[in-house]
């Protein structure tokens, strides 16, 4: 067991890896709060094409998710005291605990729901019928822009499916699935409590894991990407909604390129390129807001070897949003002042220095860095000794990026 600890964070924790490939974090907090996440190191990006010579349907990740973490399965730990979560992206599917009672019982009833099939048909019918809603109208849009951005990539599906796709999947998907992926190798166990990295240890050592590797044949999804291309720049469509949102996509180089160019120092990019450029920049605000728009969200989605921006904006005119996002673009770098680098880059230390002291909020970090590979106060520390010039140089980037756009025009718009 190794000791970390970067003392300025006052979050030492502990880390074993053992030759299962099984990952441990531990982290002593001196909370009544204790808290849990299990994290698998797959998430909702399609990476298989088959499983043991069957076609797995897009989705299938998320609904095995769902599975898991049911309703019923929520209710029963709630009568011990303790409250589940779920969290799901492309990259990872992390299941969290928080309680102040008996935190390793709940740990290990969703163990056993990890390491062992826990479903039947009729339950993934129910799935589908609690997640056949319509999606909203920023869900339309992403989905929409995704599409336009990449040609292969499998990150143009998004990460749950839609009614048709959900018809699709069977239960005999999801025991497939979770044979090839639910294994040693791709789980991360992070523990926040109040209590000694040692006895956290022996008190997993009596639950049950899954297997030690896949049993299942697996045939990858291969697709080749064109990252000098575009399905399609600009998409038009009426709705019913109340108002319009327009949503402008960038498409970013692959991962690989992008780690050669900056190393590690990219995450830390990736953590101040949203408050940096758009949500704590007045500047870009006003100069949205005087177009007569609202920006509504800003997302950085990460799969696999592919990245992009997602910007939304709330206007009934998308053509004023859409020129001053060309110029912006045309130099990113030079979108924000040195003190503003340094107040984000600040706020984002003392933000971190905050929550790690709570181990809801600590494992929760942890566990969504490790789907970069890098302890959360690693993390942190790279941005708080980030310079305004590696960052520009990163920034800078984006303007040689192909951009999509979509306009979801509400019916009786002007425009």
């Amino acid at each position: 067991m190794i000791k970390h600890d970067i003392g300025h964070l006052h979050c030492p924790y502990f880390e074993e890896i053992y030759d299962s490939g099984l990952h441990l974090l531990l982290i002593p907090r001196k909370s009544q709060l204790k808290s849990a996440s299990i994290t698998i190191c797959r998430g909702g990006l399609q990476h298989e094409r088959e499983i043991a010579s069957s076609k797995i349907p897009f989705g299938t990740a998320y609904y095995l998710s769902q599975a898991i973490l049911s309703p019923d399965f929520k209710n029963e730990l709630k009568k011990d005291g303790i409250s589940a979560s779920l969290s799901f992206d492309y990259s990872y599917t992390i299941y969290q605990l928080d309680t102040v009672n008996d935190l390793y019982k709940g740990v290990a009833k969703l163990m056993k729901r990890i390491a062992k099939a826990c479903y039947k048909e009729d339950d993934v019918t129910s799935i589908w019928e609690r997640e056949k809603k319509t999606p909203s109208s920023l869900e339309i849009a992403q989905k929409k822009v995704l599409e336009g951005l990449y040609t292969a990539s499998p990150i143009r599906y998004g990460v749950k499916p839609n009614s048709e796709e959900g018809k699709r999947i069977h239960a005999s998907a999801l025991k497939k699935y979770q044979d090839a992926n639910y294994i040693c190798p791709n789980l991360l166990i992070t523990l926040a409590l109040d209590d000694t990295p040692e006895h956290m240890i022996e008190e997993l050592k009596k639950m049950d894991f899954p297997s030690l590797s896949s049993k299942e044949d697996e045939k990858p999804l291969l697709y080749l990407e064109d990252y000098k291309n575009l399905v399609k720049e600009y998409q038009e469509v009426k709705s019913e909604e109340p108002s319009s949102l327009l949503t402008y996509g960038i498409k970013l180089a692959p991962r690989q390129n992008l780690y050669e160019a900056f190393g590690q120092s990219l995450f830390a990019d990736y953590e101040l390129l949203t408050p940096l450029l758009f949500n704590e920049n007045a500047a870009f605000l006003d100069e949205i807001h005087s177009r007569r728009a609202l920006l509504e969200d800003v997302s950085l989605k990460v799969g696999a070897e592919d990245a992009c921006l997602l910007l939304s904006f709330r206007t009934e005119d998308p053509d004023p949003v859409l020129t001053y996002l060309t110029e912006f673009f045309a130099h990113p770098d030079k979108q924000y002042t040195g003190s503003l680098f340094h107040t984000v880059q600040e706020a984002y230390f003392l933000k971190a220095e905050e929550e790690l002291s709570n181990p809801s909020f600590a494992v929760s970090r942890f566990a969504k860095a490790s789907a970069d590979h890098i302890p959360y106060t690693e993390l942190v520390r790279q941005i708080h000794n980030l310079s305004v010039g590696t960052a520009s140089k990163f920034f800078a980037t984006f303007a040689q990026y192909k951009r999509a756009a979509f306009f979801l025009k509400k019916e009786n718009s002007g425009k």
